[in-house]
């Protein structure tokens, strides 16, 4: 069952997997070249990867927070070729 702030879900709409992440998860795209979820959050103005069969958060910690350089983000996407783009709220401007 979803009972985290970041759920996971197969294809058949079961929950493969939770984490109780905080600080407000605003965004969230699939990343091939990792196999993994990218969610932004805007709480700590940072981008974290989540295992797509656990959903644990993959490393440990966010891979990247910066609020000089990520301030508030609320939209992020991932082209084929692994390019990450994050839509910063507190920035005005796509990253």
């Amino acid at each position: 069952a979803a009972t985290g702030r970041v759920n996971i879900f197969d294809q058949s709409g079961t929950c493969v997997g939770s984490t109780s992440m905080t600080n407000t998860p605003t965004g969230a795209a699939y990343h091939a070249p990792s196999d993994s979820i990218l969610v932004t959050y805007s709480g700590n103005s940072s981008i974290s990867a989540h295992n797509i069969s656990t959903g644990a958060q993959s490393p440990a910690s966010a891979i990247y927070t910066s609020a000089v350089q990520l301030n508030t983000p609320r939209a992020i996407a991932a082209d084929a070729a692994g390019y990450i783009y994050v839509g910063s709220d507190g920035l005005d401007q796509v990253i």
